[in-house]
C-alpha cells in the first residue's frame, strides 16, 4: 500500500499550484467535482488589495520577512502577536510558523498589517526529509522524541518513527517550544484515499451531526474531536459559532461522515483587565462585558498553570483576551487569573435597584456595526424627572463620549453618536460600550462595533 501511495504522489504531486487543493488518487469525475466543491482553498490567497499568507518564515531583514516566497514589509503600525502576547519584530525567528495579513501598497509591495506566531500548528504534505530525530514537511522542521505519537490512517495502525520514509504523505501536529523549535506531538500517515476538508463556523449541531458551510456532517463515537493542543473533547463541548476544521469522507449514500473535527483558535483582537461580574455555562462577564467561553479558551491561574472553567468565580481579578467574531459576538481566547476572590455576591457595579430596570430601557444601537454614526434608543416610563447619564466607553474602560447628561422623564429618546470623542476627535475602529446610569446606579451596559 505504501508503494502505491508513493506512485500516486509522484503522479499528482506537481499538479497543485498555490491556493489549490491536492488530490492524490484516481477518483471518478462526479465525486472529484464534489470534492473540489467542498475543499476550501488553502492560504495564501489574494483578495483585491489584501493578502493572507501562512507558512514558515524563510528569511528576515531589517524591515521585512519572507513567507511562502512573499516579501512582506513591516512598519511601526504592524501588529505582531506571539503565543503569550504582543512581541517585537526582533523577536521573530526564521523557521517560525506565522499567519500574516498584508495590504498591497501603491509601489506594488505588500505591507504586513498583522503577524501572528502560531504555537499550535498542523501541517499536511509529503515528508521532504528525515533525520534521526526530525522530519521536514512543507518546509517546517519538526523534532520528535519518545512522546511523539506516530500512527497510520486508521487509529489502530500503530507505527514508529522508523517506519516513516521520505515521500510519505503525513499530517503533523506540533507545538512551539521555548527554544523556538517545533516539536511533533503526533504524526499521522494519511489515508491514500481522498478526503474532504472544510473550514468554517458551526451553524447547527445536535447529538449526531454538525453543519458547517451549509453541509451536514454525520458524527459518531469514532469521530475524533479535538481542541487546540491535541486536547480531546466531546461533541457536547462544541458550540454554534465555533470555528472548526472538519475532515470527512463521502459515504456510498452520498452523505458526509466526519472523521475528525478540530476546534480552531481564533485571533485575539483586544485585551483588558477587570473583575468577573457574572458567569454562565459558556460565558464570562468582566466589568459587565460578556464573552463566550468555548473548549478552545485557555484558562490559567497566576502561576500560568491551566485550570478548568469551573475554577473561576464572580469577583476574580482576571486578564482576558477576546476575539470579535463575524456576528460581532465576543469570544474569550484566554483568561489569566490575577487574583482569586474570596467572596461571593453581586458585584458593586451590577444593578441593585431592580425597579429602575422597569422604568428605564436602554435599547441596542442601530445600525450595528456602524460607520460613521449610530443611534442609541432610550425609553423612560417613569413620570418623575430623574438625572440620567448616557456615556460611551472603550474596551479598557476609558470614557470616550458623553451622549447625554441631564434630566429625563417619561418618553422615547434617541441619541446619535458620530464616532468622535468629547474633544471632537475621531475614534478608531473597534468595540465600544455605552452605559445608562440613573443617579449613581448603572441600569444597563451594551456593546457596539465601529467599522471603517
Amino acid at each position: 500500500m505504501k508503494s502505491k501511495q508513493k506512485e500516486l504522489l509522484m503522479h499528482y504531486g506537481s499538479t497543485a499550484g498555490r491556493g489549490s487543493g491536492i488530490f492524490r488518487c484516481f477518483i471518478p469525475g462526479a465525486i472529484l467535482a464534489l470534492l473540489v466543491f467542498f475543499t476550501l482553498p488553502v492560504l495564501p490567497h489574494d483578495d483585491d488589495d489584501e493578502l493572507e499568507v501562512e507558512g514558515v518564515i524563510q528569511a528576515l531583514g531589517s524591515d521585512y520577512l519572507m513567507v511562502n516566497d512573499y516579501t512582506l514589509y513591516v512598519n511601526n503600525d504592524t501588529e505582531i502577536h506571539g503565543p503569550d502576547g504582543d512581541i517585537d519584530f526582533s523577536d521573530l525567528q526564521v523557521g517560525q510558523f506565522v499567519e500574516v495579513e498584508a495590504e498591497l501598497q501603491p509601489d506594488s509591495t505588500y505591507l504586513a498589517t498583522e503577524i501572528e506566531v502560531e504555537d499550535d500548528i498542523e501541517v499536511e504534505g509529503p515528508i521532504e526529509s528525515i533525520g534521526p530525530d526530525s522530519l521536514v514537511v512543507q518546509s517546517v522542521v519538526f523534532y520528535v522524541d519518545s512522546t511523539t505519537e506516530v500512527r497510520g490512517h486508521e487509529d489502530h495502525d500503530s507505527l514508529t518513527f522508523d517506519d516513516l520514509e521520505v515521500g510519505d504523505y503525513v499530517e503533523v501536529h506540533g507545538y512551539l517550544q521555548p527554544d523556538g523549535r517545533y516539536k511533533a506531538s503526533r504524526i499521522e500517515l494519511e489515508d491514500p484515499h481522498s478526503k474532504i476538508k472544510v473550514r468554517g463556523r458551526i451553524q447547527a449541531i445536535d447529538s449526531s451531526s454538525v453543519m458547517v458551510k451549509n453541509q451536514v456532517f454525520l458524527v459518531d463515537s469514532t469521530t475524533r474531536i479535538e481542541a487546540p493542543h491535541d486536547k480531546h473533547i466531546h461533541l457536547s463541548d462544541l458550540l454554534v459559532g465555533d470555528s472548526v476544521e472538519v475532515k470527512a469522507i463521502l459515504l456510498p449514500d452520498s452523505s458526509l461522515f466526519a472523521t475528525r473535527i478540530k476546534l480552531k483558535k481564533e485571533h485575539t483582537d483586544t485585551t483588558f483587565e477587570g473583575r468577573i461580574t457574572a458567569l454562565g455555562d459558556h460565558s464570562v462577564s468582566v466589568n459587565g462585558i460578556s464573552a463566550i467561553v468555548n473548549a478552545a479558551t485557555r484558562i490559567r491561574d497566576m502561576h500560568e498553570e491551566d485550570i478548568p472553567f469551573s475554577s473561576l468565580s464572580v469577583g476574580d481579578s482576571v486578564h482576558i483576551r477576546i476575539a470579535v467574531r463575524p456576528d460581532s459576538s465576543l469570544l474569550a481566547t484566554r483568561i489569566i487569573v490575577r487574583e482569586f476572590s474570596s467572596f461571593t455576591g453581586i458585584p458593586e457595579n451590577d444593578l441593585s435597584n431592580q425597579s429602575l430596570a422597569k422604568h428605564f430601557k436602554l435599547g441596542q444601537n442601530f445600525p450595528n456595526p456602524f460607520n460613521p454614526s449610530t443611534t442609541v434608543p432610550v425609553t423612560v416610563t417613569s413620570p418623575q424627572w430623574q438625572k440620567v447619564d448616557l456615556v460611551v466607553f472603550n474596551l479598557v474602560g476609558q470614557q470616550v463620549r458623553t451622549l447625554f447628561n441631564g434630566q429625563l422623564n417619561e418618553g422615547t429618546y434617541s441619541f446619535v453618536w458620530d464616532g468622535k470623542t468629547d474633544k471632537g476627535e475621531l475614534v478608531p475602529s473597534g468595540i465600544y460600550f455605552y452605559q445608562l446610569k440613573v443617579g449613581n446606579q448603572v441600569v444597563k451596559t451594551r456593546r457596539m462595533l465601529l467599522v471603517k
